[in-house]
């Protein structure tokens, strides 16, 4: 008999970090208090562990180490009770003065976590994102009406005398109103809901981050003098969670002007949201950068031209997107104002830089790391994966066993991930079908290419032998890769390009799209990049950029060889 269609439209939300990504929890670690600097090593407390280890020393211990917080003195109260620094430590990471301020910030600004300690991608900053580019289709689809109506309102309030009519921090109420609905029970954005998505327990690490700003002139960007430590997720990690729409309560809202709702939420319909808004700012801020230069801005050309190549390659159920902290004004309600909206009477109305207004709003950005490894924060690629719920039920699929196992090898980013997937791989016999067993093996390129500095050999044999049963052979970190020779005479842009050094390379890489690379190509950039030293472990960590274009590059030839 046939079952009735859930209420619910189901599916799994994975998240893929493609720069770093900090969601604040309101609180900082503070120097000599929550974490302490030692040589160039900075080792941060768990504070129950810490507490624990004082306690047990008696009353006078804490005593003593209460003063010695006051002092700035926790690390000699330590050396002298003799406490293993190491057995307190939730983490610690090293900080140099080379290419940084002379000066350690004192704060770090704290990731938020669940009650457990792990970190995670909250429901409600999720959430917010849709919120954004919901708002931001809907106001396309209403030839942007509301915000005109908004912008006139705001022109008047400008020119009056008495402007108490206008808050700033409620400007856009009305367009959200016209657009979402007034009350939170009749809203459109009831109808989603969003889980948290729990992170890795050490997908979390602290980096600097800083702000570039527009100069004087209007066209050359500037470091400001001073930087913040974030806890940041790093990129290529992944977290799973869950979005639904309400079927039920849209269908009832058919027709009802309590509702008022403006579209259908489904998944198509929030991802092409997604995308138009993704879209639109790429087009703006690439404009924009395009005759600028300074602290960040290559590093910013580049990142942006990298990610419209991502872009192009999404499928229907993906989108790339940037929220939480790092995506500023832009990234929130403001992006409904376009840069023409933005007079200066309008400006000084919502005290955007109001003593600014010469520049360009906004004028500034945030990045995180440091020189050539800088990038932008907050970009993640979401992939909506469809739940046996959605659709009416259907005769059994003989290859949904291995669509299910391919999603679950594509979004591998850990050895923990890969691991649990080889699990997956040997219970459900996959090693059968070819498929799988070919992306798994990408996965664990993948992971490889992410962590070279974990990768043993001892993963490698373990490698080995998850791909045996499927005939797939695997080559030792020890072992350069075989590379096929293109035949002789095949066109080398890249030989003809006569690179100079790898600033000659960064200058004019746009020039070359290394997913265009044929075989000859791709190996004569490897040599190159070889020749640059972009293969080793001691360039990547002083220089993150290096990596991404050497795994690239590898990338692109293991695609050739797959290819024939």
């Amino acid at each position: 008999m046939k079952q009735d269609r859930s209420i619910r439209e189901t599916y799994q939300l994975n998240v893929q970090l493609l720069t770093p990504v900090h969601i604040g929890c309101g609180k900082n670690y503070v120097q000599d208090i929550d974490y302490i600097k030692s040589g160039q090593k900075v080792s941060v407390f768990d504070q129950n562990k810490l507490f624990a280890e004082v306690a047990a020393l008696g009353e006078t211990a804490v005593n003593e180490f209460t003063a010695a917080v006051e002092e700035q003195q926790v690390h000699s109260f330590l050396r002298e009770k003799k406490i293993n620094l190491n057995s307190i430590t939730l983490y610690s990471f090293s900080w140099s003065t080379e290419n940084r301020l002379a000066r350690m910030p004192r704060d770090i600004r704290r990731y938020i976590r669940d009650g457990l300690g792990r970190p995670l991608i909250p429901g409600s900053s999720l959430k917010g994102l849709f919120r954004s580019a919901i708002l931001s289709r809907l106001n396309e689809e209403n030839k942007n009406r509301e915000v005109k109506k908004l912008v006139e309102k705001i022109k008047v309030s400008s020119q009056s005398k008495k402007r108490s009519d206008l808050n700033p921090k409620y400007a856009a109420d009305p367009v959200l109103h016209a657009l979402l609905g007034k009350d939170a029970k009749y809203n459109l954005m009831r109808s989603l809901t969003v889980s948290d998505c729990v992170l890795p327990s050490n997908a979390v690490q602290v980096d600097e981050a800083y702000v570039t700003s527009l100069e004087t002139g209007a066209t050359r960007f500037k470091r400001k003098k001073w930087s913040m430590l974030i806890e940041q997720v790093r990129p290529g990690e992944c977290a799973i969670g869950q979005i639904s729409f309400d079927r039920f309560l849209q269908e009832q809202a058919q027709g009802k002007a309590v509702f008022n709702f403006q579209t259908t939420l489904n998944r198509d319909w929030l991802v092409q949201a997604l995308r138009q808004r993704t879209s639109r700012f790429l087009d703006a801020e690439r404009k924009f950068l395009h005759d600028k230069n300074g602290d960040g801005v290559k590093q910013l050309q580049q990142f942006y031209n990298q990610l419209q190549r991502q872009i192009e390659q999404l499928k229907d159920n993906e989108a790339i997107a940037q929220f939480a902290w790092g995506s500023g004004w832009q990234g929130m309600t403001g992006a409904l104002l376009a840069p023409d909206d933005l007079t200066r009477d309008v400006r000084t109305a919502l005290q955007l830089a109001k003593h600014r207004l010469n520049f360009p709003f906004p004028k500034s950005r945030r990045l995180s790391g440091g020189d050539e490894a800088a990038k932008p924060i907050g970009w993640v690629k979401l992939s909506f994966i469809s739940s046996e719920n959605n659709d009416p039920p259907q005769e059994e699929d003989p290859t949904a066993t291995v669509r299910k196992s391919l999603e679950k090898m594509n979004i591998i980013q850990n050895w923990d991930q890969l691991k649990r997937a080889a699990s997956d791989l040997n219970k459900e016999n996959n090693e059968k079908e070819d498929a799988v067993a070919k992306a798994f093996k990408e996965a664990a390129l993948r992971v490889k290419a992410n962590y070279p500095d974990k990768w043993t050999p001892e993963r490698d044999s373990q490698v080995k032998a998850w791909l045996a049963p499927a005939g797939l052979t695997w080559t030792d970190s020890t072992t350069a890769d075989p590379v096929e020779e293109e035949p002789s005479g095949s066109p080398n842009r890249i030989t003809e390009a006569a690179f100079k050094d790898y600033g000659d390379w960064l200058n004019r890489h746009q020039d070359f799209q290394i997913n265009e690379l044929n075989q000859a190509e791709a190996t004569a950039l490897l040599t190159l990049f070889k020749d640059w030293n972009l293969d080793n472990n001691k360039s990547w960590r002083k220089t993150p950029a290096k990596k991404e274009w050497w795994q690239e590059v590898r990338k692109r030839i293991q695609q050739l060889k797959k290819t024939g």
